[in-house]
């Protein structure tokens, strides 16, 4: 009987990194049977627009998942920061600007707000789950165009390696308040002269507005081997190195003893950001965080309306092969 669609995104991110056992029925010793990462491509096909990389579930894509609301992206980037705007229409999800300025001038000082500046400290995101080479290198070139650094140097500085995983480490996590937010929309208006806003106000199947209110951000990223093919494994970095120079790229890079290659940014980047969607009326350009509900008054008959707190919006509804976000 053939598998239905969920049942492979099941077999082939079982675990990345567990081994699936396999009882052999002449009483030999059981083998060990491996799906890699690579699978799923091959298995996965939602959301395409969209997220055009995706991988197994795991400890870091949970963490981002179901912790920060977040939604990973590649490449990571400096402009993606909260109240920055994005818009999405039949699964393409694109980027707009800053939130301000689709208001008249007069609004643009109530929306300046103060973000909120912490740490981060999770081994999942300091270490995150390995990967065999193959889809490790997909995962590496997209991690690294947010450094402008190509892929085959570090692959080939790396060759040898089986699998790896990555680190991301000085984390930060930006963020805005998401009651303050909605302080700061009440009573406003988008200005219905301004082109950028037109995009949300279309009667014909107008965008949905998603607003950033937080974002995770760090300058510096790791790779790092976690098997190789001998034990005279060592990382060769000259190609690597003189690729970088060649590019008079602003980013350092270094190895930590035989298993790590570090690089370092001047600005953080995000690498991951959560948003809620802001609901707009086409007629007059209100804006409304959340849906609004009817519920019953207390001790009376008739009906009230009321907005329920927004909520964050989950970009991607694969749970079990997440995706990086890639922008259209």
């Amino acid at each position: 009987m053939p598998l239905k669609q969920g049942m492979l995104d099941y077999l082939a991110c079982v675990d990345v990194c567990t081994p699936l056992r396999h009882d052999n029925q002449d009483g030999r010793k059981p083998q060990k049977l491996f799906f890699t990462s690579s699978l799923v491509s091959t298995f996965s096909t939602k959301n395409t627009m969209a997220f055009k990389l995706r991988v197994c579930k795991n400890k870091t894509t949970d963490l981002l998942r179901n912790t920060f609301h977040a939604t990973p992206v590649t490449p990571p980037e400096s402009t993606i920061r909260p109240l920055f705007v994005l818009s999405r229409l039949d699964g393409r999800i694109s980027r707009r600007g800053e939130l301000k300025f689709l208001f008249p001038k007069r609004n643009h000082k109530a929306l300046d707000l103060q973000f909120s500046h912490n740490r981060v400290a999770d081994t999942a995101l300091q270490r995150t789950q390995k990967v065999d080479m193959g889809m490790g290198v997909k995962i590496m070139g997209a991690l690294l165009q947010g450094f402008h650094v190509e892929a085959a140097p570090v692959a080939a500085a790396l060759h040898g390696a089986r699998e790896i995983s990555f680190s991301f480490t000085n984390i930060e996590r930006v963020s805005v308040d998401v009651n303050e937010l909605g302080a700061a929309l009440s009573g406003k208006k988008l200005d219905l002269k301004n082109a950028s806003a037109k995009i949300f106000l279309g009667t014909d199947g107008p965008s949905e507005m998603l607003v950033v209110t937080d974002i995770l951000s760090s300058n510096m990223m790791a790779i790092n081997t976690e098997s190789t093919s001998g034990r005279d494994f060592k990382i060769k970095m000259d190609a690597l190195e003189a690729s970088i120079a060649s590019a008079k790229l602003d980013v350092r890079v270094q190895k930590h003893e035989e298993s790590s290659i570090v690089f370092q940014g001047v600005e953080a980047l995000t690498f991951a950001f959560s948003c809620i969607r802001v609901r707009v009326d086409p007629a007059t350009g209100m804006l409304t965080l959340g849906e609004s509900v009817e519920v019953r008054a207390p001790r009376e008959r008739g009906l009230a309306s009321t907005p329920p707190p927004p909520k964050y919006e989950q970009l991607d509804d694969d749970a079990m092969t997440p995706g990086f976000l890639s922008w259209d």
